[in-house]
C-alpha cells in the first residue's frame, strides 16, 4: 500500500510540474523602463503594473537591486488574482547630488511555487523586472552608447544605440568602427548618421563584409557627434553557428485598450549553459526614431533549452500606425537580432521570413507544453494501473 501511495503522490506532483511549465509565463510587468530626471533631494512617486494571465492567484516577491536600491521604498510581496493586474507604487528619494549620466535601479518581481512530499520536490520560478533610470544630464552635448554585434552568414552587423544624455540637441551622430583580431587591424567601417534630440535614442548601423573567420575579435567604435567624440570597445567572437535561435517573435496582442504583447521564444543552441541572456526590444516609428525600449530580466538557458517569454508595451494603438520592433537577444558575448513590422491589426506580412534569421523552427507555445504534458500524464497513469494489477 505504501508503494502505491508513493507512486500516486509522484504522479500527482509530476502533473503539477507539467502544468506549472505550461503556466510559467503567467507573470508580466509594465513598463520595462522608466526614466526620471534628476532633481536634488526630490521625491519621485512612481508605479508599475503586474499582470497575471494565468488561471490561479500568484504571490509575487519584489526585490530592489542596483546602485540606487537604498533610495527606493516598495512593498516586498503582493498577490495578483487570476486574469487580472495590480498597480504597485514605489517611492524614490533622490540624494542631494549625483554624477552626470544614467543611474539605474531595478525592481525584480519573482513568482515561486514549491510543493514537496517526501522525496518529491517541485519548484517553478519566473522573474520579470522593471528598471528606473535616473538621468543627470551633462551640461553640454554628450552621447551614451551601447554596441551589439550580430553574425550573419558571410557578413557581420554592428548596431549602436546612441542616447543623447546632454541638454542640447545633437544634429549629426555617427560612428567609425575599427575591427581587430589578436594581432592586426582587419577593417574600418562607418555607420549611417542620425539626429538625436535631448533624452532620445537612435540606432545607427554598419556592416562588415570581410567574412570574418571563427575566433576572437575586438570592435572599437569612435562616436562622432557635432565635433565631439566618445569611444567604446567590445570583444566578440565569430562562431559560424548560431548559438541563440529566435524561434518565435510575433505580436501576440494589439487589441484596443490592452497592452501590446510581443511573444518571444529563444533556444540555446550551444553545448553549454548560457547565463544573463537579455531580450532588448526597441520600438521604432516611421521616422526611424526609437520611441520605446523594453528589456527582459536576465535569463539562463541550459543546453538546447527553449524559453518562451512575453514582453509588454503599455501603449494603445489607434488608426493605421505602423511600427518596427527590433529585438536584440544578447548574452554578453553573443547577440542575435530580429525585426518585425506591425500595426493595430498585428503583424504586417506575417509570412515574410526576416533577413536576420536563416533557420527558424516552429514556435513552441503554451499549447505545445499542455499537449506534451497530457501525453506524459496518460503514460504515467497507465503505468500506475499496470503496477496495481501486478500487485493484485
Amino acid at each position: 500500500m505504501k508503494k502505491e501511495n508513493k507512486m500516486w503522490k509522484m504522479t500527482f506532483f509530476l502533473a503539477i510540474a507539467i502544468f506549472s511549465i505550461s503556466n510559467a509565463n503567467a507573470l508580466g510587468i509594465s513598463p520595462a523602463i522608466t526614466t526620471v530626471d534628476f532633481e536634488p533631494s526630490e521625491t519621485y512617486m512612481g508605479s508599475f503594473t503586474l499582470y497575471n494571465h494565468g488561471s490561479s492567484p500568484i504571490k509575487v516577491s519584489l526585490l530592489v537591486l542596483g546602485e540606487l536600491a537604498d533610495y527606493i521604498e516598495a512593498p516586498s510581496q503582493i498577490t495578483v488574482n487570476p486574469d487580472s493586474q495590480e498597480v504597485v507604487k514605489y517611492k524614490l528619494s533622490l540624494p542631494g547630488s549625483m554624477d552626470y549620466g544614467f543611474h539605474k535601479v531595478e525592481i525584480m518581481a519573482t513568482e515561486d511555487t514549491i510543493q514537496s512530499e517526501g522525496e518529491t520536490l517541485v519548484s517553478a520560478k519566473i522573474a520579470v523586472v522593471t528598471q528606473i533610470k535616473v538621468l543627470v544630464p551633462y551640461p553640454e552635448k554628450y552621447v551614451d552608447a551601447e554596441i551589439a554585434i550580430d553574425e550573419r552568414q558571410d557578413e557581420t552587423w554592428f548596431a549602436l544605440a546612441l542616447t543623447n544624455v546632454g541638454n542640447v540637441d545633437i544634429e549629426k551622430a555617427y560612428a567609425n568602427i575599427a575591427i581587430e583580431d589578436q594581432t592586426k587591424l582587419i577593417e574600418r567601417i562607418m555607420t549611417n548618421s542620425a539626429k538625436i534630440e535631448v533624452k532620445d535614442k537612435n540606432m545607427v548601423y554598419a556592416v562588415s563584409k570581410q567574412n570574418l573567420q571563427p575566433g576572437d575579435y575586438k570592435a572599437t567604435a569612435t562616436i562622432n557627434y557635432d565635433g565631439k567624440e566618445n569611444t567604446i570597445t567590445k570583444d566578440f567572437q565569430i562562431k559560424k553557428e548560431r548559438l541563440i535561435l529566435v524561434k518565435e517573435f510575433s505580436v501576440g496582442s494589439a487589441e484596443e485598450g490592452a497592452p501590446i504583447r510581443f511573444d518571444v521564444a529563444i533556444e540555446n543552441n550551444a553545448n553549454k549553459e548560457m547565463k544573463d541572456v537579455v531580450l532588448d526590444l526597441d520600438i521604432i516609428d516611421a521616422n526611424q526614431k526609437v520611441i520605446k525600449n523594453l528589456k527582459s530580466a536576465p535569463l539562463s538557458l541550459k543546453p538546447k533549452e527553449q524559453i518562451n517569454t512575453p514582453i509588454y508595451w503599455d501603449y494603445q494603438m489607434t488608426g493605421n500606425e505602423v511600427y518596427k520592433a527590433n529585438l536584440m537577444v544578447n548574452s554578453g558575448e553573443y547577440a542575435v537580432e530580429k525585426s518585425i513590422e506591425f500595426n493595430a491589426k498585428g503583424l504586417i506580412d506575417e509570412n515574410k521570413e526576416p533577413a536576420v534569421e536563416t533557420e527558424l523552427g516552429k514556435p513552441l507555445n503554451k499549447n505545445w507544453f499542455i499537449a506534451i504534458g497530457g501525453i506524459v500524464l496518460v503514460i504515467i497513469i497507465a503505468a500506475v494501473i499496470i503496477h496495481k494489477k501486478r500487485v493484485v
